[in-house]
C-alpha cells in the first residue's frame, strides 16, 4: 500500500523530524490520521521523532502522541504489548498534562528522551521552572496546580528503567520531590 505522509513532515525510514516548521492543530491532525492509516505497515512505523522549535502547544503534541499510540499494539489488558516509538526528542515547545498522560505509555520502553526548553503548561497556563503556575486567579492560592515536570521525573523514576539517555534541560531544582526523582532516576539514593 502506497501512502504518502504530511507535505511538511520529514518521514524516512522510521524517524519523524520536524524542525522550525510550525506545527498546528490541523497539522496534527493530518500526522495523527497519516500514523492511523499506516499502522499495519512496519516500514511506516516511528522509531524516532524529533520536533525542534515547531510552535507546538499540549494539545498538538498530544495529538501526535495519540497517532503513535495508534501504531503500537495493545494487549488485552490494555498495555503496550508492542510499542515501536524508542527515541523522543521535543525542543523548545510546550509541554503539558495531556501530552504528559500519553508520553507516560511509552516511557517503559523509551531508550531515549530529550526534553530541552520546554516550557510546562496546565490548562493553556504556563508553569514556571519550579511548577508555579503564573495564573493570576484568587483560586490559585487554594488549588494547587500539578507539577507537570516533577509528574514527568516521577514516571521516568518508576518505570523508565530502559532510558539509556535522558536529557532534561531548563528546569528549575528548587523543588526536594523533583530532586528525589532525579536521585532515583540515576540510583544514587
Amino acid at each position: 500500500m502506497q501512502v504518502t505522509n504530511p507535505s511538511f513532515v520529514l518521514h524516512n525510514e522510521n524517524l519523524m523530524f520536524l524542525s522550525q516548521v510550525r506545527v498546528s492543530e490541523e497539522h496534527s491532525e493530518a500526522m495523527l490520521k497519516y500514523m492511523k492509516v499506516t499502522k499495519d505497515i512496519r516500514e511506516k512505523k516511528l522509531h524516532k521523532m524529533v520536533f525542534e522549535s515547531c510552535g507546538m502547544n499540549d494539545k498538538t503534541f498530544s495529538m501526535i502522541l495519540d497517532g503513535i499510540l495508534q501504531q503500537c499494539y495493545v494487549d488485552e489488558t490494555g498495555k503496550l504489548a508492542e510499542q515501536f516509538l524508542s527515541q523522543l526528542i521535543y525542543s523548545n515547545n510546550e509541554f503539558g498534562s495531556e501530552s504528559l498522560q500519553r508520553l507516560k505509555a511509552f516511557i517503559p520502553k523509551m531508550v531515549q528522551l530529550s526534553l530541552n526548553n520546554v516550557t510546562f503548561t496546565e490548562s493553556g497556563k504556563i508553569q514556571d521552572r519550579s511548577g508555579s503556575s503564573n495564573a493570576d486567579d484568587s483560586k490559585a492560592a487554594f488549588s494547587p496546580r500539578p507539577d507537570i515536570c516533577e509528574d514527568l521525573l516521577k514516571c521516568i523514576a518508576y518505570k523508565g528503567e530502559k532510558i539509556m539517555k535522558l536529557k532534561l534541560t531548563n528546569i528549575s531544582l528548587k523543588s526536594p520531590n523533583r530532586i528525589s526523582y532525579i536521585c532515583s532516576i540515576i540510583n544514587i539514593n
